[in-house]
């Protein structure tokens, strides 16, 4: 029988030498066509969240070539026993995508979080990416309207 691609992509944790593989899909993929975002893909942030987290950063991969790759982290309130995960970023090459490897991203990222305490999952999305949201829905993500992001242009 056979394997479906999903089934033959290799979700592990991100190592250093996958640094610049993740750089480069990330830096194709979120071209800054949606416009909005708080966090920017830079190689600070992806440095940042590699050194503080490794085991929340993984990569897929494909025959030993990056494919997708995602990144999250434990957010802890001082005084709160609760610990909540946070979808960072998750990427998947436009070649790979609507495949399951984001979603298999995704459940791994899930089980490490749940492993580290985590009792919800967090994550942003413009409301006018259609395919990320789509993708969050399928993975059992709902709209939580607790927060406004707000933009004022100084001149």
């Amino acid at each position: 029988m056979r394997r479906t691609l999903a089934e033959q992509v290799v979700v592990r944790p991100m190592t250093l030498d996958d640094l610049g593989a993740v750089w480069r899909l990330g830096k194709s993929l979120f071209t800054g066509e949606i416009s909005y975002s708080k966090r920017l893909w830079t190689e600070d942030e992806l440095l940042a969240r590699f050194v503080d987290e490794p085991p929340l950063c993984l990569t897929a991969t494909f025959k030993d070539r990056v494919v997708g790759f995602t990144i999250g982290a434990i957010l802890r309130r001082a005084g709160s026993s609760w610990a909540t995960g946070y979808l960072v970023w998750i990427g998947v090459s436009k070649r790979y995508q609507r495949k399951q490897v984001a979603l298999k991203l995704y459940r791994e990222l899930e089980r490490r979080l749940r492993e580290r305490g985590a009792r919800n999952v967090i994550a942003e999305v413009e409301t006018r990416n259609l395919k990320a949201l789509g993708f969050m829905r399928k993975a059992g993500f709902h709209e939580d309207h607790t927060v406004s992001f707000l933009k004022k242009r100084l001149s």
